[in-house]
């Protein structure tokens, strides 16, 4: 795993998906076969973090054609579009770990599965973006809900619960605030 991430990355920085993923098929994934990886992890993690290329930086051509056309700082608009990706590269890892998420086992298991999944997955776009469904968490809060993301996508019932159970006190117990942004004219948008 620890070669295959940044060859996955590097092979083939800024090619468009299908041929992203062709070349790593055939010579990323087989090695990761080799060590021990079920063939459907592999290649969904090569395809995450081949794909992935296209909006992180240093390449992030597909950052860096919208901020051409947004008109804004190229570097800016890659750095912030990595920030935003970050949880693509939980993802192939989730992937990896936990092959209930690939549809081997039970129903319940299975959707027990996504829903921790989906909670490890998006609450660190919480804690990393700073922002929460109503608005912006204290430093405290976003390391609760860090924490609580860490715990659910590790595998396991109970640390899913706990990871749960802390993500969802943090968001209700944390003291939101909501940045007032200018409008049109420097004055505030709610008219003040």
């Amino acid at each position: 795993m620890g070669t295959a991430v940044p060859s996955a990355y590097q092979a083939r920085l800024g090619d468009a998906g299908y041929a992203c993923y062709l070349v790593l098929a055939t010579l990323v994934a087989p090695a990761m076969i080799e060590m021990g990886v079920l063939p459907m992890a592999a290649h969904l993690f090569v395809l995450y973090f081949g794909i992935i290329s296209n909006v992180t930086p240093p390449v992030a051509l597909a950052a860096y054609t919208a901020s051409g056309i947004a008109q804004c700082n190229p570097s800016k608009c890659g750095f912030t579009a990595f920030k935003l990706a970050l949880k693509g590269f939980i993802l192939p890892f989730v992937f990896e770990y936990n092959h209930v998420l690939l549809g081997q086992g039970g129903f319940l298991s299975i959707v027990w599965a996504f829903l921790s999944a989906c909670v490890g997955t998006d609450c660190p776009a919480c804690t990393i973006q700073g922002y929460t469904f109503s608005g912006k968490p204290g430093r405290l809060f976003r390391i609760m809900i860090g924490g609580g993301a860490l715990l659910c996508i590790w595998r396991g019932i109970l640390t899913d619960v706990i990871g749960a159970a802390i993500c969802l006190a943090a968001h209700l117990t944390a003291k939101q605030t909501v940045d007032v942004l200018p409008g049109p004219g420097g004055r505030a948008a709610d008219g003040t």
